[in-house]
């Protein structure tokens, strides 16, 4: 088991904590919930909260493991708590991470007492949502609706029935998810009606009407555990073995009931309609080819990817005077990636390393001036780089076209029929649910190590250190 190191063994000499040990531990339990619950990077949680415990006096070592952080305090009073974050629906909250370390940072810098910290501190954990969640189920339709041009080749009639598709995923993730039950089957339940749904609409008119590829891609994108699957890898090249390993079970488990819940939503329809097919790709799309013009498709694509940034920003909760820098510094990364994509069309790895690592550094570079925290003005725009480059890939759809080889087949023996199911591989069949987490591996591999090269090339120089731990 790897731990973490303890604080300094000579800690500052802080009156106020000598005074009121307990009080100051309060804070440090409510601080790491705080971080755990609003989505500081994990890799660097066990450094925050002792980095903070150095500047207050207290002595004390921390484990991390995904979901809870165990704190031993040392003398006077040696005892051991596991501090669980609240359990909300949400993975980031944005708003509230910017007050939580602007807050813990006077403390550091002994601007506020201890009382009035923690104080404010349940102030900010008791405030309700900066937008409710029939406002996250609005912004997920939103969502759904502006990625499906801007990574899967989306027409303008697809759009509705991707608002109204993503409206019904939202639904799920805010609403009913409070069933714990039905918790237990989001994944499979969501991927599997909206794959059912998306075979359904594209199969009206022939199948000329509706594009089946952007239907089913566009939703799911939206919840697919990336960011789980990256804070992974981050924890695993900072060696945190324990915790990097738990959460990637975590992810690849999820990616698979994903990938799973496609194909029996994909095969449920062929048993009702042996005609439909599934079309790896679009006619017409609303952006246009790169080799029709690659200036005329990265202005289109920057606007769709613009309108994707701003409703990530609103899922994540963050604060209005937050979201112009976050869809700024996404746009670049858009923008950089785009061009690589050009250059190197058949390593697609290349594009999503360099779009990490430019967005890393201008959102280091931007903490470091001390006008926000890294991780809030990199978060949009890391959410972004995933579905593109699952759409560069095209992991979403293989395995999906060998959904068609399970149909109902009916043959005519002496006028009498008879229906019977065929399986022509059924290796093939099972492409989907491995692919996703494959190609999620590919594209997050990429991503931190870019991040990583960003944070070790800004935050190594010695000017103007600040929110160091609060970055990738």
């Amino acid at each position: 088991m790897v731990t973490s190191t303890s604080s300094s063994s000579n800690p500052p000499n802080h009156p106020r904590c000598q005074e009121g040990t307990l009080a100051c531990q309060e804070y440090i339990e409510k601080l790491a919930s705080a971080l755990m619950e609003y989505g500081a990077p994990t890799h660097k949680l066990e450094e925050a909260i002792e980095m903070s415990s150095q500047c207050l006096g207290i002595q004390l070592e921390t484990l991390y493991i995904p979901g809870c952080m165990l704190i031993s305090f040392g003398a006077p009073h040696i005892h051991t708590k596991a501090v669980k974050p609240a359990g909300s629906f949400l993975l980031f909250d944005l708003g509230k991470l910017k007050e939580v370390h602007d807050l813990n940072k006077e403390v550091m810098h002994n601007c506020i007492d201890i009382e009035e910290a923690t104080a404010n501190l349940d102030a900010i954990m008791s405030r309700p949502l900066r937008y409710s969640k029939w406002w996250m189920v609005l912004f997920a339709g939103c969502a759904s609706a502006t990625v499906g041009p801007f990574a899967f080749e989306a027409r303008f009639v697809d759009i509705p029935i991707l608002f109204l598709l993503g409206i019904t995923l939202g639904l799920n993730k805010f609403h009913f998810c409070e069933n714990i039950l039905f918790r237990n089957i989001f994944e499979i339940w969501t991927t599997c009606y909206i794959t059912w749904l998306s075979r359904a609409f594209s199969s009206l008119a022939g199948g000329n009407l509706f594009c089946f590829s952007s239907l089913v891609q566009a939703p799911i994108a939206l919840i697919l555990p990336g960011y789980p699957l990256l804070a992974s890898l981050l924890e695993l090249q900072s060696k945190s073995i324990l915790a990097g390993a738990v959460r990637m079970i975590f992810a690849l488990v999820s990616s698979l009931l994903l990938g799973f819940g496609m194909t029996i939503g994909a095969a449920l329809w062929g048993f009702n309609d042996d005609n439909t097919s599934v079309a790896m790709s679009c006619q017409q799309p609303i952006l246009p080819m790169k080799s029709h013009g690659f200036l005329l498709n990265w202005f289109a694509e920057t606007g769709f990817a613009a309108f994707f940034t701003l409703w990530l920003c609103l899922l994540c909760q963050a604060h209005w005077k937050q979201i112009p820098m976050m869809i700024v510094m996404s746009l670049i990364s858009h923008t950089v990636s785009f061009f690589c994509d050009l250059k190197f069309p058949s390593s697609v790895p290349i594009g999503t390393t360099v779009g990490a690592f430019i967005l890393g550094s201008c959102g280091n570079l931007y903490s470091r001036f001390g006008y926000d925290i890294a991780t809030a003005a990199i978060v949009p725009g890391l959410l972004v780089r995933l579905p593109a480059q699952l759409a560069a890939m095209s992991s979403l759809l293989v395995g999906l076209d060998s959904t068609d080889q399970i149909t109902n087949v009916t043959t005519y023996e002496n006028g009498t029929s008879t229906t019977y199911i065929t399986i022509n591989d059924g290796n093939e069949s099972n492409n989907l649910v491995f692919n996703v987490g494959y190609s999620m591996i590919q594209v997050a591999i990429g991503v931190a190590f870019g991040l990583m090269l960003s944070n070790c090339l800004i935050n190594s120089f010695s000017w103007r250190r600040r929110g160091g731990v609060f970055s990738f």
